[in-house]
């Protein structure tokens, strides 16, 4: 959001408040500041558009409360003037609560989109040190280049977890996996990339089947090293390069969940 409509409403905000220090008794005083940091709290809770159906609600329900208890008491025309005030103070708290919390989201959300992009447009992972998907497919067509001008064999690994974790203890396996699998491979030939969902891609180059058992075996040995972390908690799935790049970099896109033709037309 830009300068001119946060100061909007951080002066609509505090323009309520004002309002409401003037000509509201204490008690309604904190009625108005109460129900603010609560529809604010629960607009920031959820989503948007749940944020302004409880707006709504707010609004249309103070409003029925005020006809209600003006058509019981009979009240004077002065006494609803002073009401219509009221209800116009809280009104406007409402209002100006639920533009500050639904702009904190949307700043929230640019925030985490630039982080996306940020992380998509880096060429390691700074949690993992593994390389990013963008990265790794970039790497991965000059290595299979080469192999297929070398007439060279070379082969994927494909490692994901066998079952869900709470987020904390997968984040924690996950990077004790990730740190096997670089001690395994050859830092030189071999690349290795985060599909997401707890999935490592290894490309193993200029090897054969021979060679990718190797690779297992010394994956498997300092798998074991790690603390609660086993090979019985690995899917391993072993794939030979095929012949063409498009076919590879179509079952990389279906491994890791993205969407081939999306990619394509963002590179």
């Amino acid at each position: 959001m830009r300068f001119a409509s946060w100061s909007f409403i951080l002066c609509l905000l505090l323009g309520s408040i004002a309002l409401g220090i003037w000509h509201l008794r204490t008690s309604e005083l904190y009625v108005l500041l109460g129900s603010m940091l609560t529809l604010g709290i629960l607009s920031l809770s959820c989503r948007p558009v749940y944020g302004f159906a409880l707006l709504i609600l707010f609004i249309l329900g103070l409003a029925f409360l005020n006809v209600l208890l003006a058509w019981n008491q009979n009240w004077s025309v002065t006494l609803q003037g002073i009401q219509i005030l009221k209800q116009t103070i809280f009104t406007t708290g409402a209002i100006a609560i639920w533009l500050f919390s639904y702009g904190v989201q949307k700043q929230i959300e640019e925030i985490q989109t630039l982080q996306r992009k940020v992380q998509s447009l880096s060429k390691v992972d700074a949690r993992t040190g593994v390389l990013t998907f963008h990265e790794f497919m970039t790497e991965a067509k000059l290595l299979f280049t080469g192999l297929k001008r070398r007439k060279e064999e070379g082969y994927t690994l494909l490692l994901a977890f066998k079952k869900e974790e709470e987020a904390y203890k997968k984040r924690i396996l996950f990077e004790k996996l990730t740190k096997a699998v670089l001690d395994t491979v050859r830092r030189n030939y071999d690349i290795v990339a985060d599909l997401g969902n707890g999935k490592l891609i290894l490309f193993l180059s200029n090897t054969n089947r021979d060679g990718v058992d190797r690779v297992l075996r010394r994956l498997e040995e300092r798998v074991h090293a790690e603390k609660k972390l086993s090979m019985n908690m690995l899917e391993v799935e072993v794939c030979k390069l095929p012949d063409q790049w498009i076919d590879f970099e179509t079952e990389v896109c279906l491994w890791s969940g993205r969407s081939f033709q999306r990619r394509r037309k963002e590179s």
